[in-house]
Parts: C-alpha cells; structure tokens; sequence
C-alpha cells in the first residue's frame, strides 16, 4: 500500500470560458497494486463555479508502459448544488514517486465539457 498526496489544480472549459479554471485544493489517497493499480482517494477542492467541493473517489488504472496508465474513477462530489455522482475516464502519466492525472468529463445538461488535472506526490 502506498499513500499519495494530490496538489489539485486546474480544470480547462472548452467550449465555454467564463468559469473558474484554478481549482486549488488537497486530496490524500491510499493506492494497492502495480499493473492493475486501484485506488481511495478523499480530497477537497474550489470548483468551476467558486465554490467548495470535496470528493470521495474509487479508481482502477491498468498500466500501459512504464510512464502511462489509463483507466477510470468513479464517485461522489459536492460543491455544485446536489451532491453528484461521476464516472471518468482518466490518464496518469508519470512514475511511482510522482505523476500527473489528467481526467475529462463530457458535457451534460447540468455541467460543460472540462478536462481536469491534478499531481499526486507519494509520500
């Protein structure tokens, strides 16, 4: 078991610009395994819209090379008006000490498109 520390940071809207893309914030998650990784993680953050969320995420990443994993996370965040069930698609690029996490949630009827990226430091 390996315990991570996440620097989260910042979101892009493609097809809309106006909402806040510096989502600052902390997470901490504990990480089993090391070709089919899964992971807990809890964290908190300031969302697209200025306010606070925190989040609960389950992940399982399957290791495509050395540097690469791809796989997905699922959970609940708050923060955006109702508590909000995901599931997303993600990418970790980086090795075992450090690595960045980059994740994309398509557009629906309550949220626009946003890629999202973060930087896990294990500690």
């Amino acid at each position: 078991m390996d315990v991570y520390y996440y620097q989260n940071g910042l979101s892009y809207h493609p097809t809309d610009r106006s909402y806040n893309e510096k989502n600052f914030g902390q997470g901490l998650g504990l990480r089993f395994g090391d070709d089919l990784v899964k992971e807990l993680a809890l964290g908190m953050y300031k969302n697209s819209i200025n306010k606070d969320s925190k989040y609960a995420d389950f992940s399982i990443h399957k290791r495509i090379s050395d540097y690469i994993l791809g796989g997905f996370g699922a959970g609940m965040v708050t923060g955006y008006g109702e508590d909000m069930p995901y599931i997303l698609p993600s990418l970790r690029i980086g090795n075992k000490d450090y690595e960045a996490n980059l994740r994309y949630a398509p557009k629906t009827n309550i949220n626009p498109e946003v890629w999202m990226l973060n930087f896990g430091y294990r500690l």
